[in-house]
């Protein structure tokens, strides 16, 4: 099966404390989240269903910051559109995996560079 995927991704585990703050693009409404994998071009989250149970793909989000490593306080301010959406009665949140959009070179080389330290620490 080829790998599709234009962009490398890093996976957090629950222990590794990777969290986020999103909103709803067009509305005051507003979460947090637990971060499950980041990349330069999007990230995969689950968040609670209070408020988001309505989410759909083609919805966008607006990543407002994410916490929880050093090199994250820079990864802020970030719209995103839902690419899937993983949800069941029986779950108490739902799995969000999304797309950045227009993201500044900035903001890519600040995400490159966590990505990278991130890789490194891990490994040693």
């Amino acid at each position: 099966m080829e790998n599709r995927r234009q962009f490398d991704r890093i996976f957090f585990s629950a222990e590794d404390g990777i969290t986020g703050s999103f909103a709803l693009a067009d509305s005051s409404a507003h979460s947090d989240a637990t971060v499950m994998d980041l990349s330069v071009g999007g990230i995969r989250l689950t968040i609670g269903k209070d408020g988001f149970s309505q989410l759909k793909q083609g919805d966008r989000l607006m990543l407002i910051e994410l916490n929880g490593a050093f090199g994250l306080e820079h990864i802020v301010h970030i719209e995103m559109e839902i690419r899937w959406v993983l949800s069941h009665p029986s779950f108490n949140h739902i799995g969000l995996g999304c797309h950045f959009l227009n993201t500044t070179p900035q903001v890519r080389d600040h995400l490159r560079t966590f990505l990278e330290s991130w890789i490194d620490n891990t490994q040693t």
